[in-house]
């Protein structure tokens, strides 16, 4: 065992982990975030623990430490869970100062039946009748431009976001990309978890879960991959006009970038362009609908990812999605 949420005590502190997430392991040691609290963190941050039993801990990036690339004084309040590690890189998201802006979740239309019915207030228990929904959801706001077709909840975002690489072995931390200039969004949100009964038709959906119960979480993704101090690092980071807590025409890409030291960022791909550019078998006018990157999907040059591609207004079964690998030399 690295570390648990029960007896663990945060170095520097006398608290223990309220919360822990998945490490990411290599090279014979692995990296981890833990906070003492999952929601408002004040105290923890990321660690690096050597794959032995009962290893030390060896804090990387805390909460409370200056933020690279931002104004003197800023520090950070959030980081992010799921951090990147390719045995010497640490590939993170982290958020500073006290500005937010509300953004707008809404229930899904496509997915796991029973979740999408509990987002909405409408899942219905099998062995009761009950109908059941998550007690954030927002149904009944005739104001709305979705009233009557799928339910909301609004959430505080951090105005101030970045991406950032730490080299474990010259202890620096590297700014990769922030919100306010090119970016306008780095967290991606889903409603995931488990549903509180079982819904009306739909028992076996409901089982693929991981204990906690349905909510509304955010992500950032970044995947890091390097040879001595140098590196290279892919994120996923949104564009677009952002006005009543939705985004108008947003542009959701993956973008490339070195280190260390000021890189030039550039587009892979994004869900402007053509989707047989990707694809050959995808529909003509076709364009990237969606854009997936996972913490592990750079190694050495090789890059991992997943997309799908479709026309505007199509049915989904007349689009194309797979796992696509190439090359970033």
């Amino acid at each position: 065992m690295i570390a648990n949420n029960s007896d663990t005590l945060i170095p520097g502190t006398d608290q223990v982990f309220g919360s822990t997430a998945p490490p990411s392991a290599a090279s014979g040691r692995a990296v981890f975030a833990g906070f003492d609290n999952e929601d408002a963190p004040t105290s923890g941050g990321i660690y690096l623990a050597p794959l032995q039993f009962a290893p030390t801990l060896t804090p990387l990036v805390q909460i409370g430490e200056s933020v690279p690339g931002a104004a003197p004084g800023d520090t950070f309040n959030n980081l992010g869970e799921g951090s990147a590690f390719d045995g010497r890189h640490v590939g993170f998201w982290g958020a500073w100062g006290t500005q937010t802006r509300t953004v707008r979740l809404y229930c899904a239309k496509e997915g796991n039946k029973d979740r999408i019915a509990y987002c909405n207030k409408a899942l219905v228990c099998k062995d009761t009748g009950e109908i059941r929904g998550h007690p954030d959801s927002i149904c009944d706001n005739d104001d709305d431009a979705k009233f009557g077709v799928s339910c909301y909840q609004d959430k505080q975002v951090p105005l101030n976001q970045g991406f950032f690489i730490h080299d474990i072995k010259n202890k620096r931390t590297h700014l990769l990309a922030k919100t306010g200039s090119e970016f306008d969004e780095l967290l991606y949100w889903n409603f995931s978890g488990k549903t509180p009964c079982t819904g009306g038709g739909h028992s076996d959906e409901g089982a693929e879960d991981d204990g906690e119960l349905a909510r509304w979480r955010s992500s950032a993704f970044v995947a890091v991959a390097g040879r001595g101090a140098a590196f290279k690092a892919v994120f996923k980071a949104r564009t677009g006009e952002f006005g009543n807590g939705v985004y108008a025409n947003p542009v959701d890409g993956l973008y490339l970038t070195e280190g260390p030291g000021i890189s030039e960022i550039i587009t892979v791909l994004d869900t402007t362009m053509d989707g047989q550019a990707l694809d050959p078998e995808a529909p003509a006018d076709s364009t990237i609908l969606e854009l997936g990157l996972e913490r592990e999907g750079l190694r050495g040059d090789w890059l991992a990812i997943n997309a799908s591609m479709g026309t505007e207004g199509g049915e989904e079964e007349d689009g194309v999605a797979g796992i696509y690998i190439t090359t970033i030399k």
